[in-house]
């Protein structure tokens, strides 16, 4: 038994081959036209971390790539990309899961309960997660929000506290 396409099918594919190519031709296209980064491209950034690990490469951006303009803004306040053309966008902590955007994990970052030693000769030093709720503490908070802490026990148990901040700094390097 045989099937043969009627001439409306062999229209239609034909007409499919025809659109593939053309797709093929526009991606080709593209992709030669992004292989030396051209134009304006805008980029905010945590202060210290764009001071650590953005800023130091910054240079050599703008000198690998001469068609390139990079302007960096430095805060940590919540950004609204659209209306202020911004094309990427580093923040520490959890992604808002309301934002619809295109995000990915960059790494993980670590933190260190510290205190001065002035502060723990007046108030002690905490043994436990939960003597941490006899203490203030220095908070980091975007929009004076502070979030809870996620401490990781050496055992690998995950407690979650409220810390009680007398202080919120919307930097975090004022916190050292």
């Amino acid at each position: 038994r045989s099937l043969s396409p009627t001439s409306e099918g062999v229209s239609y594919y034909e007409a499919c081959v025809r659109a593939l190519a053309e797709i093929e031709a526009a991606q080709s296209l593209l992709a030669s036209r992004r292989q030396v980064p051209s134009g304006r491209l805008r980029i905010d950034v945590p202060l210290a971390f764009g001071r650590r690990c953005v800023a130091p490469v910054l240079f050599e951006i703008s000198r690998k790539f001469p068609d390139l303009t990079v302007e960096v803004s430095f805060n940590d306040r919540r950004v609204d990309l659209i209306e202020e053309g911004i094309d990427l966008v580093i923040r520490m902590g959890e992604l808002d899961d309301s934002l619809s955007l295109a995000a990915r994990r960059l790494y993980a970052q670590r933190s260190a309960i510290c205190a001065a030693p002035d502060y723990l000769d007046r108030h002690g030093r905490p043994q436990s997660v939960e003597d941490l709720a006899d203490h203030s503490v220095i908070g980091y908070g975007r929009e004076g929000i502070v979030r809870p802490w996620v401490i990781r026990h050496s055992d690998g148990h995950l407690a979650t506290f409220m810390p009680k901040a007398r202080l919120v700094l919307g930097h975090g390097e004022p916190m050292l």
